[in-house]
């Protein structure tokens, strides 16, 4: 799958194309959700995991206008998230997200998480 990770800080880009791509899958960056954004329309990935704290344009933002725009629409957004379970899930819900996780990340979780959105698995 083609991932695309939106994270401000620089050491949790590296950690999750790291890791995902040592799993197979593309992975392409963006440090705000404003460059998120434009990464989606450009790239048009598979999936898209975003932090939701970031400068510029912030994580729930950045996922309304994707989830407005017909050609971004589709794709799915995990946000990943320091708030607890049930703010997380009430947030993520209103923002149009399709999950979050909580931070700091269990990358394993974020693999079975990112394997139900795989039409390959």
């Amino acid at each position: 799958m083609k991932i695309l990770s939106v994270d401000d800080d620089k050491m949790m880009r590296l950690l999750m194309k790291k890791y995902l791509s040592s799993k197979g899958h593309e992975v392409v960056e963006a440090e705000n959700g404003e460059d998120g954004v434009s990464a989606a329309r450009r790239e048009g990935p598979d999936l898209i995991v975003m932090d939701v704290n970031m400068p510029v344009m912030d994580g729930y933002t950045a996922t309304r206008a994707l989830k407005a725009d017909p050609a971004t629409r589709g794709i799915p957004i995990i946000l990943l998230t320091g708030a607890d379970e049930d703010t997380g899930v009430a947030e993520t819900a209103e923002a149009g997200a399709d999950g979050f996780l909580p931070k700091p990340v269990d990358f394993a979780i974020l693999l079975q998480r990112i394997a139900t959105y795989d039409p390959a698995s």
